[in-house]
């Protein structure tokens, strides 16, 4: 197949918090460096002030499979020493993920995120940048669902150097555009995509006023105050190209296997012969074969201009 998909996230923030491991790999005597980055991102949205934090991950060892130079290790082992809580960073790589059954047999997938390379911002470059969480990824659309607020969850993947499925999680879009989008992006369809990337805390404080009554004399009245706190993530769609009508789109008997061999791989993981019911798409009852009446059109019916959405 070796379909290239682009998948591509820029994250320009404030480092909160970096981790690293360096170690000689008992295989091969070749020394390693594992970087992990929290970056923060914060940034206001209809007067809600929102603080993102990311995890960015890297690995590099000293050479490449071939003997020669990694040319990333020097600049992680870099990241590793040097950068320090507050620098002001812009960070590219390829979003990720990662898949899990619990002890208890429940499905699990997270959004990570590889960094390919981190830049450590001039105060020249500071006072022109802005902080901000994108992808821009070549995606396959799946299914989708919409809430009873208007928000559609859109079920999709891309796909790694391998050709692998990469489940892209907790997937959604605005009311505001969902209709735009829907009118496009069907069952096995596939284009670019332009994701803004979530992961905050949401504090909302409920307010009670309750009546205490009294044996004799007068009824107090009593106001209470609650906080609940939930984390707000995932990838929200803010706009994408027209379809692929060429060879950049996937097949319905290629998006099919690789449907397959991603079932495969979670059944191995959970460790049942049989297949897995629950993959992570839509409504896990249904069959996820995709027909040729689930493409929205053939090459010859495509009639897009750039720019949809």
């Amino acid at each position: 197949m070796s379909k290239e998909f682009k998948n591509q996230f820029e994250i320009v923030g404030k480092v909160k918090e970096v981790n690293a491991f360096e170690g000689t790999s008992q295989k091969t005597g070749v020394p390693y460096v594992n970087v992990k980055v929290d970056i923060e991102v914060k940034k206001e949205v209809d007067g809600e002030k929102r603080v993102n934090v990311f995890r960015v991950g890297g690995f590099a060892s000293e050479q490449t499979s071939k003997g020669e130079k990694n040319k990333l290790y020097p600049s992680f082992k870099k990241v590793a020493e040097e950068y320090k809580e507050g620098d002001i960073v812009r960070v590219r790589g390829r979003v990720g993920v990662y898949e899990k059954y619990t002890d208890e047999g429940d499905y699990r997938c997270y959004q990570n995120f590889d960094f390919s390379s981190i830049h450590r911002l001039t105060e020249e470059e500071k006072e022109k940048a802005k902080p901000k969480a994108l992808a821009t990824i070549d995606t396959v659309v799946l299914d989708s669902h919409t809430e009873d607020n208007g928000d559609t969850y859109v079920d999709c993947f891309t796909l790694d150097w391998k050709d692998e499925m990469i489940k892209l999680n907790k997937v959604f879009i605005k009311s505001d555009l969902a209709d735009q989008f829907l009118s496009l992006y069907y069952r096995g369809t596939t284009g670019q995509i332009t994701y803004e990337l979530l992961n905050y805390p949401e504090i909302e404080e409920v307010s009670q006023t309750m009546e205490l009554e009294s044996a004799f004399g007068t009824t107090e009245r009593v106001e209470t105050a609650s906080t609940f706190t939930r984390k707000i993530e995932g990838m929200e769609i803010k706009g994408g190209s027209h379809p692929y009508t060429d060879g950049k789109a996937l097949l319905e008997d290629e998006i099919n296997e690789i449907i397959a061999k991603h079932d495969q791989k979670l059944n191995e993981m959970k460790g049942e012969s049989n297949l897995v019911e629950n993959t992570g798409f839509g409504n896990t009852t249904n069959d996820t074969t995709i027909t040729e009446n689930d493409l929205p059109f053939t090459e010859e019916e495509a009639t897009f201009e750039e720019s949809p959405f």
